[in-house]
């Protein structure tokens, strides 16, 4: 089951504009000139610096479709800025091997500290759930950076992430290896606009195969590739593995982050390991933990075609 369906055409439900109203808020669409307003409320919310007008840019021109949705209080001085903020969307989530189903998915929830205890995270909560229903979407995954408190609204944990530092000096590569004689694949350098492009090719060719795992979306990849809008990463680096055949199986994005004290220590962080088979899943850690000049592998956001992660969930960081 899939759907062409944008949530931005879906109505607002009128229950929570009238829960808000009680307060006298206004709940609205945060399109066209506004977004610039409610790209602000995030920020704020997730205690960040101010967007420069290009990340601004950059961000709304990749959210077509969306449903950027703020709280707004008229009486505040800056009565552009939201009080509360919410994006929706819909895309497709795996359940079952080429199985799909259209999900709702919510993230960029915020109240502002100064509108607290008003009823406005639960307006828009229950007002992206009625209008996941009004749509006939089956099911709804949030994003959220305090997920506890959500299973008021029926959300609960999907999938567990972890985070791995490695000594190298420690530890090494005891995995398979090429066998003398055979064809081997091949690593090799790619700039960031490949590796972009890799990766959301790999996902879209291997995301069939993983119960929980999502379509993606164009800012998630030029994010891990060091190419987000407004704030590219030049330090990022892609490496892409490709079989005898030619075709390419894996991908690495990571950056290397120099030691002060000693230049054979750098620290290496992995943004993004993809690969679809274990030949390819392989080729890409033993690149990582055998590289020249690194002391410390971190480890960030990882998979491979057999993997398995939650059902129900929408790992969106922010755009």
């Amino acid at each position: 089951m899939t759907t062409n369906a944008t949530a931005q055409n879906v109505p607002l439900h009128p229950r929570s504009a009238e829960a808000l109203a009680a307060h006298g808020l206004e709940y609205r669409l945060a399109t066209g000139d506004a977004f610039d307003g409610f790209a602000a409320a995030v920020d704020r919310g997730f205690l960040g610096e101010r967007s420069a007008p290009e990340r601004v840019a950059g961000w709304r021109q990749t959210i077509e479709g969306n449903r950027p949705i703020g709280v707004y209080d008229p009486r505040c001085p800056e009565p552009g800025t939201p009080v509360g903020t919410v994006m929706s969307w819909i895309m497709d989530v795996t359940v079952d091997a080429d199985s799909f189903l259209p999900m709702w998915s919510i993230s960029e929830v915020t109240v502002s500290a100064t509108h607290r205890r008003r009823g406005i995270a639960r307006a828009l909560l229950e007002g992206e759930l009625r209008a996941a229903a009004d749509a006939g979407v089956p099911i709804a995954g949030l994003t959220v950076s305090e997920a506890t408190i959500y299973g008021r609204y029926g959300f609960g944990s999907a999938a567990h992430t972890a985070s791995w530092k490695l000594d190298a000096r420690r530890a090494g590569w005891l995995g398979p290896r090429p066998i003398e004689g055979e064809r081997p694949g091949r690593l090799d350098h790619v700039e960031r606009e490949d590796l972009a492009r890799d990766l959301a090719a790999l996902n879209e060719a291997t995301r069939g195969r993983r119960p929980g795992d999502i379509a993606g979306w164009p800012t998630l990849w030029q994010e891990l590739a060091g190419l987000k809008p407004g704030k590219p990463d030049a330090k990022v680096r892609g490496v892409r593995y490709t079989d005898a055949e030619g075709a390419v199986r894996g991908v690495l994005a990571y950056s290397l982050e120099n030691n002060p004290a000693d230049f054979t220590r750098a620290t290496l962080h992995v943004h993004a390991a993809l690969a679809d088979g274990v030949e390819a899943y392989a080729a890409l850690w033993r690149y990582a933990l055998e590289h020249d000049l690194v002391g410390t592998r971190g480890r960030g956001w990882s998979r491979r075609a057999a993997g398995v992660s939650g059902m129900a969930g929408t790992p969106r960081g922010r755009c």
